[in-house]
């Protein structure tokens, strides 16, 4: 009798070896786009300094302190200090965590219902597509950052509110994306064979249409983040989103804005040089991904 030996499981360093092989020609456009790889730098930065950010900070982004009031740049304090004599680096550095949460979470959000609306309005079409897609016209109807404004007055400022806010504005885009891209590829070849195999309208869609669908969704993604950290910081500096004393680069430009006429121009200017570098990467990125991994700009 012939001894069966069980099935070895591949290793992660396996897995990862099969990926970058399948990838390597993806991998390789982007190492010859060095504007690409600047918002890849600068992304990877901006992410590694709010995932270390109580060991980065200098000092304790809370902490008032009389004496160090307003001063400028120097090398106790390299940003300076507010009007209550917190550190601006520190306070910058915990801004950095608390904004890349928001909009990852807030993006993450609108991606994961987005495209099961989209998949499901491009797939079922009729009437429960047509419900679908009216009720995200009368999102779109409104302009995205007014709509955000009254959800935040009606729901209350706070993290949690300004991610839903920022996530409900953004599930249009994605779902029309999608929608656009099931309606093209629901016809293939690839979906006729699995509907003569037998497989389910929800297996075709989860496990055929979406993988097969999702490039763009991942480019909409990029380019959406940038669009979340604006809204993020747009909403806490008209004082509906973040509050002070939490560190958000909205609110610290915002509370900078007063004292740029006396000559304190670093209270508002690095929070916001480092969010405008933040929102540059992952446009260089968002840019660079759709150049990769659409087969007609290759060329």
């Amino acid at each position: 009798m012939d001894q069966v030996y069980p099935l070895k499981r591949p290793s992660i360093w396996h897995v990862i070896k099969v990926f970058m092989r399948r990838y390597d020609f993806e991998i390789y456009l982007l190492r010859r786009n060095p504007v690409t790889l600047l918002g890849l730098g600068i992304i990877v930065l901006v992410t590694l300094i709010a995932i270390f950010a109580p060991i980065l900070a200098p000092y304790d982004p809370l902490a008032l302190t009389s004496a160090d009031r307003l001063m400028g740049p120097s090398a106790v304090h390299w940003m300076g200090t507010d009007d209550y004599g917190r550190d601006i680096l520190s306070r910058v550095i915990y801004a950095t965590r608390l904004d890349m949460v928001i909009a990852t979470s807030a993006v993450s959000m609108a991606m994961f219902i987005g495209v099961i609306l989209g998949a499901v309005a491009g797939f079922f079409g009729g009437i429960i597509g047509e419900v679908i897609m009216r009720i995200l016209d009368v999102i779109q109807a409104f302009p995205a950052f007014i709509l955000a404004m009254a959800l935040a007055v009606s729901l209350g400022s706070g993290k949690m509110t300004i991610i839903y806010v920022v996530a409900f504005i953004m599930v249009p885009i994605f779902a029309r994306l999608m929608r656009s891209e099931i309606l093209s590829a629901r016809g293939r070849g690839y979906i006729e064979a699995a509907h003569c195999m037998g497989a389910s309208e929800m297996e075709i869609i989860f496990k055929q249409l979406i993988p097969n669908c999702i490039t763009p969704i991942l480019v909409q993604f990029a380019l959406s983040m940038s669009y979340a950290i604006l809204d993020a910081a747009a909403l806490s500096f008209i004082g509906l989103g973040i509050r002070p004393p939490e560190a958000e680069w909205g609110s610290m430009v915002n509370a900078g804005v007063g004292y740029i006429t006396s000559g304190q121009l670093w209270l508002s200017v690095f929070p916001g040089l480092v969010m405008a570098i933040a929102i540059l990467g992952f446009n260089l990125l968002a840019d660079g991904m759709r150049d990769v991994l659409d087969p007609k700009l290759r060329s």
